[in-house]
């Protein structure tokens, strides 16, 4: 648990730096940073759920149910992250 954090933190300090340095003003605080580590546990039950559903519901090979995976946790995260953790609010 503390290395997910450890690891949330960096990701967090470098989408606010570089991925979303426009919509953050390259600004930290705790409440998008609260907000990004509650996207990234949200990530992580879409990427075990797609992991455990294209294995198991869609019969694909493991290889390529974790390739699907990936690219739904992706796609989940970075949708969070834009529109939710990253966007621009009014007076702010």
């Amino acid at each position: 648990m503390i290395s997910w954090l450890v690891a949330a933190t960096g990701s967090y300090i470098l989408n606010s730096s570089i991925t979303f340095a426009a919509e953050s003003g390259r600004k930290l605080s705790w409440r998008a940073y609260a907000t990004f580590v509650v996207s990234g546990i949200v990530g992580l039950i879409v990427n075990t759920t797609a992991l455990v559903f294209a294995a198991q519901v869609l019969l694909l090979p493991i290889l390529i149910a974790k390739a699907v995976a990936i690219l739904v946790s992706f796609i989940v995260n970075f949708s969070l992250s834009h529109f939710f953790v990253f966007r621009v609010r009014d007076g702010s």
